[in-house]
């Protein structure tokens, strides 16, 4: 899966770049006119009532390049309000914005499955989008062992991000990078691709190897931040290297077990080694950069688990988000 964008959603013009690169991701995956055409309403709808209704409001799109038509989903999360009849709010007729009413319902109808989290302080809703058409012929598709989903949010003001990520499937074992350029635009995103390349090459077999790749070729660079974690579905474990301020934890019951990482900063020749933790059932691996606070309000979380993991990566950006830095997010679960 990889993060295609995320938008911060200010006014209506937003809007229409969010909608663009919806349209245009459908339509790379060689969905049907009917189903980019839906998409684009689905965004359109999200993204307008952060507008109407929120404040600090993004939307995430994120999507799995490895499996033939899968699926598209779409993150609005927000600091609002809050949606305080969640029912009623569905439904067709039902407005607090004077409009005819019409958004969510219409969200609903055009999405696969839709998922929504709110509370005083804020709304997380995610809309699974799929192209029908296709998925009526050829049945459901791949089906992956383990659920995944991430996205990258640039620091307010900055166009490019200095923060990213990557998966790649290594047999039935599951591989994710995060990465963290020092500082912000686009020298730290020149330091974070280059992270990215080497995860993605041939060239490794461990998370540290892959660490030790980066490190050689981050030396022209100014630097960055990275973890790998392999996520090994068969053997129920998980080997984990991390160099510098990554934060890493796999929550079993609502109970975390950080991750640990080594000081330094790749490109620097840092200390890199790995460690290797159980994945028991119901686990799910949360990996972010210092974007986002580090204190993971667990309590307040109890039952966010059984979610799916774009639902949880956008409630842990709604609840963490500095504000003030580059972010990025990855959540991956097993499937129930």
């Amino acid at each position: 899966m990889s993060a295609l964008a995320a938008f911060r959603i200010h006014d209506r013009s937003n809007v229409a770049e969010v909608r663009r690169a919806a349209g245009a991701r459908a339509r790379s995956l060689g969905w049907s006119d009917t189903a980019c055409g839906e998409t684009e309403i689905v965004v359109t709808e999200l993204a307008t009532n952060l507008v109407k209704h929120a404040r600090d409001g993004v939307v995430a799109l994120t999507s799995d390049e490895a499996v033939k038509d899968g699926p598209l989903f779409v993150v609005a999360i927000d600091r609002g309000p809050g949606i305080a009849d969640l029912t009623r709010s569905f439904a067709d007729g039902f407005s607090t914005a004077g409009s005819s009413g019409t958004g969510l319902g219409a969200i609903r109808r055009l999405s696969f499955q839709t998922d929504v989290l709110s509370a005083p302080d804020g709304t997380v809703m995610i809309a699974e989008l799929r192209n029908r058409a296709a998925q009526a012929a050829a049945g459901t598709g791949a089906r992956r062992p383990v659920r995944l989903a991430g996205f990258d949010v640039p620091k307010e003001g900055q166009v490019v991000n200095g923060d990213a990520w990557s998966h790649r499937w290594l047999g039935p074992t599951l591989a994710i990078i995060v990465c963290d350029g020092l500082g912000h635009g686009y020298e730290a995103s020149k330091a974070s691709a280059r992270a990215i390349e080497c995860f993605e090459s041939d060239g490794w077999e461990t998370p540290s190897q892959a660490l030790e790749l980066a490190n050689e070729h981050l030396r022209p660079t100014r630097g960055a931040a990275a973890a790998v974690a392999l996520v090994d579905v068969e053997r129920r474990r998980v080997r984990y290297c991390g160099v510098g301020n990554i934060v890493a934890g796999i929550v079993v019951d609502d109970h975390a077990r950080h991750l640990v990482s080594h000081n330094g900063i790749l490109g620097t020749a840092p200390r890199i080694g790995e460690f290797e933790y159980d994945w028991p059932k119901g686990a799910t691996l949360i990996m972010h950069s210092d974007g986002l606070g580090s204190r993971w309000p667990l309590a307040r979380w109890s039952g966010l688990w059984q979610r799916h993991p774009a639902l949880i990566a956008g409630v842990a950006f709604r609840d963490l988000a500095r504000g003030t830095d580059d972010a990025v997010i990855v959540v991956a679960s097993a499937h129930a």
